[in-house]
């Protein structure tokens, strides 16, 4: 967050809000994933950042995965939750999914590991299609990275992927529906800057998904900055 390309991008908040966009596009003229790809130092640091900034732990510890068998992470960059969901379950298969460069940067777990011959690790673009044969899909904290329309088509890529009944899990923040202040609100400012994203509530939630083929099933508060929203392939 505090590299000189992302930081100056909060110093032109006013600017987003006003255009409703992202400032880091309309300062670096790609996006700030494309931008990744050609500042290999810094997708490296934003990726540690991801795997390292909070208990990735908390989901497997928390939810129920008995009835799936096979768990895709999409957009899960170096795979921790996902690692952490194999080693609590020992009989899931998982499919860590991400952009190419994301995943060279994977460390492997070791051959004669738990889990080594649970995970398959394979790149690809979420906007164009998911792997498949999946019981139950995972999206943790890619939707608030963009905006509405952008999100409808990721979660449209799931579907055609899904079997009718599998579950998509999508792990984020979720805002009061009140509007009340919270400090997730920050997280949204954040996003709305260098990404043109933004955090939602349940009932933003709600609306993305009916769009797309599926059926909310409820949302389960685990942190304070952390929330499972469970719905149905429908």
């Amino acid at each position: 967050m505090c590299d000189t390309a992302v930081w100056a991008t909060l110093g032109k908040l006013p600017e987003a809000v006003l255009r409703g966009e992202s400032a880091f596009e309309s300062m670096k003229g790609v996006g700030l994933f494309e931008y990744f790809e050609n500042h290999p130092a810094l997708a490296f640091s934003f990726n540690e950042f991801m795997t390292r900034r909070r208990d990735h732990g908390v989901i497997a510890r928390t939810r129920d995965f008995s009835a799936a068998i096979v768990v895709v992470d999409v957009g899960g960059g170096h795979g921790e939750t996902l690692i952490q969901i194999l080693k609590a379950n020992a009989h899931l298969r998982g499919v860590l999914f991400d952009l190419p460069h994301v995943v060279t940067g994977v460390t492997r777990p070791a051959p004669e590991s738990d889990i080594a011959g649970r995970l398959v690790i394979t790149g690809g673009d979420f906007f164009e299609a998911v792997p498949e044969g999946g019981d139950l899909y995972l999206l943790e904290d890619v939707l608030h990275d963009w905006a509405d329309e952008d999100c409808l088509r990721i979660l449209s890529t799931c579907r055609r992927t899904m079997r009718l009944g599998s579950e998509l899990l999508i792990a984020e923040r979720v805002l009061p529906e009140s509007g009340a202040p919270a400090f997730v609100l920050s997280v949204d400012v954040f996003v709305m800057a260098t990404l043109g994203g933004k955090e939602r509530t349940e009932s933003e939630f709600g609306a993305l998904l009916d769009k797309t083929g599926f059926r909310l099933k409820g949302t389960q508060h685990l942190t304070p900055m952390l929330a499972l929203v469970s719905a149905e392939a429908v």
